[in-house]
C-alpha cells in the first residue's frame, strides 16, 4: 500500500503528492525516524518512584550525565487530574549537550529550558536535604 508523507524529496515541485511505497523518506532528518524515549519513561525505568525531591534530583542528573552536566534544575510538584506528579525545567552546561538529550529523549523547549513531567510515589514529602 502506498503512503504519503508531507516531506518531499528534494527533487518534487511545492505541492505535488509525492508516492513512498518503502518506508520513511530518505530525505527525512534521522531524528523524524527515530522513536525517543521520554523523560518520565527512562525515569521510570531506572529509579523506584520518587519520594522527595533529593532522590529525583539525583535520578535525572544521573541521566543527564551521559550528555553533560545539569546547569541548573528546577522541580515543581504539581497536581496533574487526581495524581502528583513534578513538573521540571532543566539546562545543561553546553549546547551541543542539550542537543544530544533532545536527540535521545521526548522533553519540551520552551524559552531556553527543557521541560519534564515526572511521576512521584504517593508519599511524596517535598524537598529532603
Amino acid at each position: 500500500m502506498a503512503r504519503f508523507f508531507p516531506i518531499a524529496p528534494n527533487n518534487a515541485r511545492i505541492g505535488e503528492r509525492v508516492n513512498m511505497t518503502d518506508g520513511p523518506a530518505k530525505d527525512c532528518p534521522p531524528l523524524l525516524n527515530q522513536k525517543r524515549l521520554s523523560m518520565t519513561d527512562a525515569l521510570r525505568n531506572g529509579f523506584p518512584l520518587f519520594l522527595n525531591e533529593k532522590a529525583m534530583r539525583s535520578a535525572i542528573e544521573a541521566i543527564c550525565a551521559d550528555f553533560g552536566k545539569v546547569k541548573t534544575l528546577n522541580i515543581l510538584p504539581a497536581m496533574q487530574g487526581t495524581s502528583l506528579h513534578c513538573a521540571c525545567s532543566l539546562r545543561l552546561d553546553s549546547a551541543q549537550a542539550e542537543v544530544a538529550l533532545k536527540a535521545r529523549f521526548q522533553v519540551m523547549e520552551h524559552a531556553g529550558e527543557f521541560h519534564f513531567m515526572v511521576d512521584v510515589d504517593e508519599r511524596w514529602t517535598g524537598r529532603k536535604t
